[in-house]
């Protein structure tokens, strides 16, 4: 059986929720809501609604200021506005401000609201068709270039694929909306490191001076990003994260203790801890002493977030299962616990790599006869009661 789609009505007045109830009941999946407060926070919970129909005139918050903050809740929930007034300014700001799909007069008859709840249904079904075929299209062509980086540059891939791996865990605790767009702007950002030799790589990820021409090839990075958003259209979330990022530090100073309210902010923090963690790892330093500076010397992110991130990847290694197996018996889906070099000291790839097919291409390519064997791995992770409860 088909589920019926799922809409939200605002009104101030009970006698018109229970009308709309009792009409669109048959077609439609109907939650109601008196209070621009309940209907926010009902927009802010899953499942998304494919529709929010609203009252213009509502004590303590207008139609127009609700679906405004509607949008940027549940930016594919289409919106669509009932309205007594024949105000033109009104109508305009409900448009510009807010992104209203249509705006009907009110009282508004029932086939021409059932045509305009259709019709929103619609346009729902084609945003998130659009958003499904992007987001494939996106984190799958940036998974090729992170492919070539692993054959290029093989410290640089280990590094951003701790990073991808510590910014999914986060996102998950934090049932962020949206998971992809921090995927993607965790990738993103390291795509300057294709520019770099692995000499420069070691260097910045330690923490050395740069010299004049690796800073410029560094500075690269940024610039391949924002061709990517000029040529890629519909990439405003991952673009907002990427410049929160950047100004993370002046967004969330040092001595806060909340996460912000603000997702956009939030999602830079997480990929700033991830990236911080991932370099201060990499120099060497232990779990405890790592959270230790990133709870004393923060740079974008909340205290609370530096306790989530604690707790997180305990509960991430402690469910974790290890083996010790052969190079040649590493399948796809393994990640390695440490570095896989050769005994002469080379780097086939840095600890985080995903086992693939881009991996045993590497290794067949160069005949690798000398890796230190056996080779540690994460082969699977326990079943937690949490992955019962959601199923």
């Amino acid at each position: 059986m088909t589920e019926k789609p799922r809409i939200l009505c605002v009104d101030d007045e009970a006698r018109v929720l229970i009308g709309l109830s009792v009409l669109l009941r048959r077609e439609f999946d109907v939650v109601t809501a008196e209070l621009p407060e309940k209907a926010l926070d009902a927009l802010g919970r899953p499942p998304e609604f494919a529709v929010v129909v609203s009252d213009m005139r509502m004590p303590g918050m207008s139609g127009t200021e609700l679906l405004h903050r509607a949008r940027e809740l549940a930016p594919n929930t289409t919106r669509i506005l009932l309205s007594g007034q024949a105000d033109l300014e009104s109508a305009m700001l409900a448009v510009n401000r807010a992104g209203v799909f249509r705006i009907l007069r009110k009282p508004c008859d029932h086939p021409t609201l059932l045509e305009a709840l259709r019709d929103g249904v619609e346009q729902h079904e084609h945003l998130i068709a659009e958003r499904e075929l992007r987001e494939r299209t996106l984190v799958g062509t940036i998974g090729l270039l992170m492919d070539i980086l692993a054959l290029t540059n093989p410290a640089a891939f280990g590094h951003a694929n701790q990073v991808r791996r510590h910014v999914t865990m986060l996102a998950a605790a934090l049932k962020f909306p949206d998971p992809w767009e921090l995927e993607v702007a965790s990738m993103l950002l390291q795509l300057g490191a294709v520019l770099l030799t692995p000499t420069t790589i070691d260097k910045l990820y330690a923490g050395e001076p740069l010299n004049e021409a690796e800073v410029q090839s560094l500075a690269r990075g940024p610039r391949l990003v924002a061709e990517l958003f000029r040529a890629v259209p519909r990439l405003d979330g991952v673009k907002r994260l990427v410049d929160d990022y950047e100004h993370a530090r002046e967004l969330v100073p040092p001595g806060t203790v909340d996460l912000p309210a603000d997702r956009f902010v939030l999602g830079a923090g997480v990929l700033r801890i991830a990236n911080d963690f991932e370099r201060l790892e990499w120099r060497g330093m232990k779990q405890p002493e790592i959270f230790e500076l990133l709870r004393t010397k923060p740079r974008g992110y909340a205290q609370a977030l530096v306790e989530l991130f604690r707790a997180t990847l305990a509960v991430r290694e402690t469910n974790e299962i290890l083996e010790e197996l052969p190079l040649l018996a590493l399948r796809p889906g393994m990640v390695l616990v440490e570095d896989l070099r050769t005994k002469s000291g080379a780097l086939i790839a840095r600890k985080g790599h995903e086992i693939n097919s881009t991996f045993f291409d590497n290794v067949r390519a160069n005949r690798y006869t000398d890796v230190i064997e056996p080779v540690r791995v994460i082969v699977g992770r326990r079943w937690t009661p949490d992955d019962a409860a959601r199923g």
